[in-house]
């Protein structure tokens, strides 16, 4: 008896956990479920509610869009038949009973994966998978793989809800928060410091988003294959850091490529089971470990573009929203305060992830951006007044991030956009889309910099296999124009009453120094950097760290003593305390920083710990930080 009992205690345990495990069913029609169906001639209902289908008819059923707003959905069936699958549309598919937003790319959003092709097949399991945003209608349930000419029967036809991550909690919209500080460029693989210097200098760009895309195969054979392709996009963006340094550009660290493929237009596909997934997530780790002290990153932007309408809610895998809530998870466990980067679409959720930014893509309208790409279609222009193109119509598309940025206090980042250069009118395109942003105070990048020609804005020719090289085209100025507004971020600040010795260089200014147009929070981090090396834990070089951190602000402090505030004599006066110090052979060393600050036999120590080329930089540094006047002097050092 007590056998039993335990076996039936445990079964129930198990049954309940089987329907724990179950996805909620939103819709369906099975045996013992019998919803509405239009059924056209060539269509009828079998025994047990079995709907068999002649092409070309297309029976559909009703979908309350109430049931779908602002849900992730899997659909399902078992279908079977001849001839069936034969294009993409040939399918079980979700098909919108209203007028969408824009009907190119919305509309592209709900076209299912392409069916695999079958002459004759038994019962098999077909689904697919769709975001549906907070504003849409009603929808049709489309059943469709007879197409044309073939034969289908369906049976176990559920609409299935794929559970979302913990969200963010609605806040209190504040101005404050969000201002326009960074506009720049996606950028490719930019080969020599020219490419930077030129996007810095000529273009006025202070933000890149660097992709981790190229060098890769086709489709990755194993997750290891994928991790050391990502090794060495660190390793190539390591190289570039210098440049960046140098010209005082931030990068977004963007996971161009995840661990399946990509295809035409570079949409991620086939990320939807575990091995590729703990392949990306790990990646990420390696990412946050190698630059997670670099102040110069401006996020990481975890995934561009995944195409998730092959996912499958019974299949285990992470969808869309947990992957991207675990690859931010895995960041945060080792980088707490770099922004992490959602990308999405029409369909937006607040993630409970500190620090979060949502990235969109605006290419609206798809149809004229993407003229020739995906379709050989007719030419378009913009505005165009018979279609509805024009400012107003490019700001309904971007009312649901607006309505989410003021939601949730959300920060938006346009991570792409960007129209193919033969289209007729993109001057004044880029010009209203960049209105919208600096309106509603959104950083961006266009698409591209120096990657693919189409895109390019040096570029021009009438198709994508006829670009050549062009000086100054109508949509560069547009560009150039409105990546002036960087330079007020890198002007002199002004002095405010009280606050004395706060004033920064101007990246354009003859004082020219390491670090140029620095922030006082990036002249803080740098410092504290570099603090860390210098004065270790006690006990390792020999000296306290909270006393010799005093006494190095008590010798910057002399050092200041004196010097005039006019750029030129702080940079004649720089010039001449470190070539006494380091450059010409004139003077001693005693002038260094570092062993002012360490003496002499602990400066010793520390240049056989981390070698004399880092010292020199450590006390460049030191020199710059006196300089540039990041602190006010007299106040307690342990603050910073």
């Amino acid at each position: 008896m007590k056998k039993e009992i335990i076996f039936f205690c445990a079964l129930l345990f198990c049954c309940t956990i089987l329907r724990a495990g179950e996805p909620e069913v939103l819709w369906e029609l099975t045996g013992k479920s019998l919803p509405v169906i239009q059924l056209p001639q060539g269509s009828e209902l079998l025994e047990g509610n079995v709907l068999k289908v002649k092409g070309p008819a297309q029976p559909f059923a009703p979908v309350d869009a109430s049931l779908l707003r602002g849900r992730t959905v899997t659909v399902e069936c078992m279908v079977r038949g001849k001839n069936i699958g034969q294009t993409q549309l040939d399918c079980l598919r979700l098909a919108p009973n209203y007028q969408p937003f824009d009907r190119f790319r919305e509309n592209w959003g709900y076209r299912p994966m392409r069916p695999d092709p079958m002459k004759e097949t038994g019962w098999v399991r077909w689904y697919g998978t769709w975001h549906i945003p907070d504003y849409a209608g009603n929808f049709n349930l489309v059943f469709g793989h007879a197409g044309k000419d073939g034969v289908a029967e369906y049976k176990d036809v559920r609409i299935l809800n794929v559970p979302l991550p913990a969200l963010a909690k609605p806040e209190k919209f504040d101005p404050a928060k969000h201002k326009t500080r960074y506009r720049g460029a996606v950028a490719g693989r930019l080969r020599s410091e020219e490419d930077f210097r030129y996007f810095a200098e000529e273009l006025g760009g202070n933000l890149l988003r660097w992709q981790f895309l190229h060098g890769g195969p086709a489709s990755f054979r194993s997750a290891e294959e994928y991790l050391n392709w990502g090794r060495a996009r660190i390793r190539e963006l390591q190289e570039k850091l210098p440049y960046f340094r140098k010209y005082n550009i931030k990068f977004v660290i963007d996971l161009h490529r995840g661990a399946g493929q990509v295809n035409a237009i570079n949409n991620n596909l086939n990320l939807w089971e575990k091995p590729q997934q703990d392949a990306m997530i790990q990646l990420w780790r390696e990412i946050a470990l190698a630059f997670k002290d670099e102040p110069l990153v401006y996020g990481y932007d975890l995934l561009n573009e995944p195409n998730d309408k092959n996912y499958d809610v019974r299949s285990g895998a992470l969808d869309r929203e947990r992957l991207y809530e675990a690859m931010a998870k895995a960041v945060r466990e080792i980088d707490p305060e770099t922004p992490v980067i959602f990308q999405e679409s029409y369909q937006f959720n607040a993630f409970d992830i500190p620090n979060a930014i949502y990235s969109p893509h605006t290419y609206e309208p798809g149809e004229y951006t993407h003229q020739g790409v995906i379709h050989n279609l007719d030419p378009m222009k913009y505005p165009d007044p018979a279609k509805g193109w024009n400012l107003a119509f490019l700001k309904r598309m971007a009312q649901p991030i607006r309505d989410f940025q003021l939601k949730y206090n959300a920060r938006i980042y346009v991570g792409e956009f960007g129209c193919v250069a033969w289209a007729k009118g993109t001057e004044q395109w880029f010009r209203d889309w960049i209105s919208i942003f600096e309106e509603y105070n959104w950083d961006w990048t266009y698409h591209a910099y120096r990657e693919a020609l189409l895109w390019s804005v040096e570029h021009d020719g009438p198709s994508r296999r006829q670009m050549r090289p062009a000086e100054n085209t109508l949509r560069k100025q547009v560009i150039i124009e409105a990546l002036k507004k960087n330079k007020e971020n890198n002007r002199i600040g002004k002095k405010k009453k009280g606050k004395k010795n706060e004033k920064l260089f101007d990246r354009s200014s003859s004082d020219r120094m390491r670090y140029p147009a620095c922030r006082r929070d990036l002249i803080q981090l740098e410092y504290r950097r570099r603090a860390a090396e210098i004065f270790p834990a006690q006990g390792k070089l020999g000296f306290d760290r909270r006393s010799e951190r005093q006494r190095m602000f008590e010798v910057l402090q002399q050092r200041t003593q004196g010097i005039s505030a006019d750029g030129r004599d702080r940079q004649r006066s720089f010039q001449r305390q470190k070539n006494r110090s380091f450059g010409d052979g004139q003077g001693t060393g005693s002038e260094n920083p570092c062993e002012q600050i360490l003496g002499s036999e602990s400066l010793s120590l520390l240049q056989n710990k981390i070698g004399k080329r880092e010292l020199y930089r450590v006390s460049e540094v030191l020199w710059d930080l006196r300089l540039e006047k990041g602190f006010r002097y007299g106040e307690d050092p342990g603050r910073y």
